[in-house]
Order: structure tokens, then C-alpha cells, then sequence
């Protein structure tokens, strides 16, 4: 697929315009998937909406010469299109081959993560670090649970008995 565009630089009416004409129908380099004509947009609309852009493409593309073209070769909206169809019919094409491509490499790929060992999942993995933190946490906390309850303890004898003294710990 060829596309062309600045047709709006030609002279209305020219040889150019008339070149890019037969270019467009296929006439002058033939291609399989034939040609498309994009217009670019005009100095006043690069910062417009896309909308406006659109609808001044649409225009130049009804005028003149251009008009005589089928409106799946000219404008943004048709190229988006039909290159959408084109790539999509071509990714329905070459799935198939891919997936035939890739089969042997996923075959290596489970060899070669079986001679590592067992397969365990991520959910098993997560479960175990899990379980590993509950036990830590279940084996400290008394003994923390022992100090903080000795340390009040100290605190509320020395403040009963008035003695700041480091011996009675």
C-alpha cells in the first residue's frame, strides 16, 4: 500500500494534481493494496479538535479532482481503517503459524523448568512467606508481651515506693 500525501500543495488543476489522481487509482505504480491520499492538516488546524480536522479533510476530499476518487482511498479516517482490517486479517493469518512457531520453545521452556524442581505456584508461594511471619510473630510475642509487662511493673514500684534506684529492676 502506498500513501501520499500534501495533495493540498498542488497547483488546482495541474499536472501534479492529475499525476497524483492516476497514482491514486492504481494507474501510474501499480500496487497490490493500491493507494491512499492524506491530506495534512492546515497551520490553523494543528492545534484544532480532531472533529474540525476531519471536517476540513472531508471537504478538500469532495472538491475538485479528489472527489472522483472512492472514499475508502482518501482521508485519516478510511487509511485507520482499512489499515485495521489489513492488519487484522493479517494477524488471523499468521496465528496459527505463530502458535506452531512457539510450540516448541514452550515445550523447552516446561523441560527446562522441570529439571529445577516442583512447580509451585505464586498463591502457595505468598501462603508460605505468610505463614512463616504468623510463626515468627507468634514466637516473640510472649517474651515482648513478658518485658513490657516487667517494665510497667518496675515503673509502677518505682513510682509507689518513691526510688529511682537501678538496682531494684
Amino acid at each position: 500500500m502506498g500513501i501520499n500525501t500534501k495533495p493540498d500543495t498542488l497547483d488546482a488543476g495541474g499536472e501534479g494534481e492529475q499525476s497524483y489522481v492516476d497514482l491514486a487509482r492504481n494507474k501510474i505504480v501499480e500496487l497490490l493494496l493500491g493507494w491512499h491520499v492524506v491530506k495534512n492538516r492546515d497551520f490553523t488546524c494543528v492545534t484544532a479538535q480532531t472533529r474540525k480536522e476531519t471536517k476540513a479533510e472531508r471537504k478538500f476530499f469532495s472538491e475538485r479532482v479528489w472527489a472522483s476518487l472512492p472514499d475508502a482511498n482518501v482521508g485519516i479516517d478510511a487509511l485507520r481503517t482499512k489499515l485495521g482490517q489489513f492488519f487484522y486479517g493479517k494477524f488471523v493469518r499468521e496465528l496459527p503459524s505463530l502458535q506452531d512457531d512457539l510450540k516448541p520453545q514452550f515445550r523447552k521452556a516446561e523441560r527446562s523448568a522441570t529439571s529445577l524442581g516442583t512447580l509451585v505456584s505464586a498463591k502457595m508461594i505468598c501462603k508460605l512467606y505468610l505463614t512463616s511471619i504468623s510463626q515468627q510473630i507468634s514466637r516473640l510475642l510472649p517474651g515482648l508481651l513478658l518485658r513490657a509487662h516487667t517494665a510497667i511493673l518496675s515503673l509502677s514500684f518505682q513510682t509507689h515506693m518513691g526510688t529511682q534506684d537501678d538496682s531494684v529492676r
